[in-house]
């Protein structure tokens, strides 16, 4: 589970350089049409590729990641970050779910089996671009 609070969200965008008010200012995120302050977009993409990262076995990578922000989740709500094994053995179905049951976020992550992240980071080339 996953709780932001509204630190976190000011240190999130502090090291993003994301200055969008609606991340900290209640009176900008209500004019913008939100309940309130929102939790940022990639922090959600962060929690979901911490996670995948943790559950991969010895010599595994993360391939392919994406995903989408579906609903907002506000600061202080408690969600579930999942997961969970894919049809195909080497992907993952990744969602986060508030307590209620809804869908804040889906996506999908596919692995590169036996391949540790030091070698696969060796395929990027110094301007992150991959390399052949």
């Amino acid at each position: 589970m996953r709780v932001a609070t509204e630190i976190d969200l000011f240190r999130f965008s502090a090291a993003t350089w994301n200055a969008h008010r609606i991340h900290y200012d209640r009176d900008q995120a209500i004019a913008e049409g939100l309940a309130g302050p929102v939790v940022q977009a990639h922090l959600v993409g962060a929690w979901l590729l911490d996670l995948t990262n943790d559950a991969l076995g010895p010599g595994d990578s993360v391939a392919r990641f994406s995903w989408r922000n579906l609903f907002p989740i506000h600061p202080r709500t408690t969600v579930v970050v999942r997961a969970t094994p894919s049809a195909d053995p080497d992907a993952y179905d990744l969602s986060v779910t508030d307590t209620s049951g809804v869908i804040c976020a889906s996506g999908r992550a596919e692995i590169k089996r036996g391949v540790s992240r030091d070698q696969a980071e060796l395929a990027y080339g110094s301007d992150g671009g991959a390399q052949s």
